[in-house]
């Protein structure tokens, strides 16, 4: 009897040795990615905010609780009134909608009032330069022209800047609301898209002197299921145009004799950003999850759970899909990390270093207590893991802009504020990497 008992004994405590390393291993690895989080988190550290930031204050119940002020906007947020007292010479007193680079040392933002604002770094500093109301309505989106202008989009109108001149260019009139702007430096073409499910597109103008609106000069015209939130230029010998918007499906013009436009579907809801990723599409939508086409093999790379769906999407242009050939690619999951919290609004990408920027448009501390603030990370796509990730806006990411030699990136929130990051090469055994340094 002694000897099945010790062998009872010994089977107990070979399982609980088993057990014991497995936790005790699950406690090393969760350890280890814990760590190497906030060494990740302290590489984030921001080099300048461009604005005052605003504070959390006192308690309120409704929005009007916050009372209002001149040189201030409140907002009732998590039940705590969400306070900026940026005064108009300090920077934007509105939610900072659009951001781009128009060289290393010059950043161009504009808000929600139709103000643009320009930054310019001085030695290690960044300060105000100029500012003027470009638009009667809210800026929805800024690009850069051929030979330095500051194109911007708001309301019905696209107008060009000349920032040598201090004067308006060229102003462009469209039917709707102007929602994405994109340049081709390649075709030297400009694509509009707006509010009237229309994406335009047409050359630049051999006159710089258009003082007087205009809807002609555009080449070409689309009519789309739904609205077009974002387009991208492909930056490779092709050219090709990317469009995803409202209904969930992304849209590739070839701009080539022969081939006709293609659409594609694989968000389960609508999509916010796209970009190019060498010659394959990268996108984002509500579905928290990105996805990587690539449109030669018909296959998608999908990174991410599928956090949230919006079935009905598709059921609003169910007539306009009745007449579309859709193409649905196969599916891949690409194995990794890759989990986010929100709608991810803002994109930017960087394929030489094979980096990914996600912003999130929600205010996902909200209903995370661990959060301090609206998330923005840099994701690997080459190691498959997180870079670094902050959390210090207050409100939603709107965009994200890399400088012209990839040393910095910026993010800008509805809060008001733009947050300046600064990245630098260091090798490891893996390959090229960034870490932020202040």
């Amino acid at each position: 009897m002694g000897r099945p008992n010790m062998r009872v004994f010994g089977v107990l405590m070979a399982c609980l040795g088993w057990v014991w390393m497995g936790q005790s291993g699950c406690r090393r690895e969760a350890t280890q990615v814990s760590s190497s989080m906030e060494k990740a988190v302290r590489a984030c550290k921001r080099e300048a905010i461009l604005g005052l930031a605003p504070r959390l204050g006192d308690a309120c119940m409704r929005e009007r609780d916050c009372g209002s002020e001149q040189s201030a906007w409140r907002k009732c947020l998590a039940g705590r009134c969400l306070v900026s007292s940026t005064k108009e010479e300090q920077g934007h007193v509105d939610a900072v909608r659009a951001v781009v680079f128009m060289s290393p040392r010059v950043i161009a933002s504009g808000d929600a009032s139709g103000v643009i604002w320009l930054w310019r770094r001085d030695g290690t500093t960044w300060k105000t330069w100029r500012r003027w109301r470009a638009h009667q309505a809210a800026i929805s989106a800024l690009a850069l022209g051929p030979l330095g202008q500051l194109i911007s989009g708001g309301g019905a109108e696209v107008r060009i800047w000349d920032l040598r001149t201090k004067g308006l260019a060229g102003r462009w009139l469209v039917r709707g609301e102007v929602q994405a702007l994109a340049w081709s430096a390649k075709r030297r073409m400009l694509a509009v898209s707006s509010t009237d499910r229309l994406v335009r597109w047409r050359a630049w103008p051999e006159s710089q002197q258009m003082k007087k609106p205009t809807k002609e000069g555009w080449l070409g015209e689309e009519k789309t299921c739904d609205v077009i939130r974002d387009l991208a230029w492909e930056s490779g010998p092709l050219g090709r145009l990317a469009g995803v918007g409202d209904d969930g499906l992304l849209y590739v013009w070839p701009f080539q004799k022969g081939r006709s436009i293609r659409y594609l579907a694989g968000h389960r809801g609508w999509v916010r950003r796209v970009r190019w990723w060498g010659h394959m599409p990268l996108t984002t939508g509500f579905d928290q999850t990105m996805r990587l086409w690539d449109l030669k093999a018909r296959t998608v790379e999908r990174f991410g759970k599928v956090g949230a769906s919006l079935p009905l999407v598709l059921e609003k242009v169910k007539r306009c899909l009745a007449e579309l050939r859709i193409e649905r690619p196969l599916e891949k999951l690409r194995r990794g990390s890759l989990m986010f919290q929100g709608d991810p609004l803002g994109l930017a990408t960087m394929p030489k270093r094979g980096l990914v920027w996600l912003g999130s448009h929600q205010e996902a501390w909200l209903r995370y207590p661990d959060r301090k603030g609206v998330e923005v990370s840099l994701w690997s796509m080459n190691r498959q893991r997180w870079v670094c990730r902050t959390q210090e806006h207050l409100l939603g990411v709107r965009d994200i802009a890399l400088s012209p030699q990839g040393k910095r990136w910026v993010s800008a929130s509805d809060d008001g504020t733009l947050r300046v990051y600064r990245l630098h090469p260091s090798k490891t055994a893996e390959g090229t990497s960034t870490k932020g340094r202040p």
